[in-house]
């Protein structure tokens, strides 16, 4: 399992980019499971053998989309955060975050271990709750990504200041010292 991240500038705002790859053993429970369920159906419904061929066909259609990489992409510009990729529904559909809302940025984790988990990310604390912007990103991914949004958007990062929990170390997410 391999997890790459990513962050682009452009002229109006910032782009990261989270590529994450399935662990084999997610990959075959995943194709077994499909592969069960369609079988059992199957066999209920089609005549004599045809269960097989359905079963197998769809266990190997299973397995081979097991193999394709998950990816989230999330746009920062002065007015919005922007989620999209093929993590979830929410970010199928795309998940915009208004940026007036945001109260600031911290980091949720998971066992607190290099492998990345599901949940773990960048999340925005708005005023309704929290909202991930960024799944599988480390906490010293998060750290990177809102650093760089502090230096494109100072002014945010301001108002950010005020708000947080953290207080003028909302930056660093309460982590490794103050700044």
């Amino acid at each position: 399992m391999a997890t790459r991240f990513h962050i682009t500038e452009s002229s109006d705002g910032l782009r990261a980019l989270v590529q994450h790859d399935m662990r084999s053993w997610e990959r075959i429970l995943t194709a077994g499971v499909a592969g069960a369920c369609m079988g059992l159906a199957s066999s209920y419904f089609l005549p004599g053998h045809w269960w097989v061929i359905v079963f197998s066909v769809v266990l190997i259609a299973s397995f081979a989309a097991s193999f394709q990489r998950k990816h989230v992409e999330l746009r920062i510009t002065k007015v919005e955060f922007f989620t999209r990729g093929n993590y979830g529904m929410k970010f199928r559909l795309g998940q915009a975050v208004c940026t007036s809302d945001v109260r600031w940025l911290e980091f949720h984790g998971g066992s607190g271990s290099e492998i990345p988990e599901e949940g773990q990310g960048l999340y925005a604390v708005t005023t309704q709750g929290n909202a991930c912007l960024l799944p599988y990103v480390t906490e010293q991914d998060a750290g990177q990504l809102i650093q760089e949004i502090e230096k494109k958007f100072p002014s945010m990062a301001e108002r950010w200041r005020l708000e947080s929990a953290y207080g003028n170390n909302f930056l660093s997410l309460g982590i490794g010292g103050s700044r």
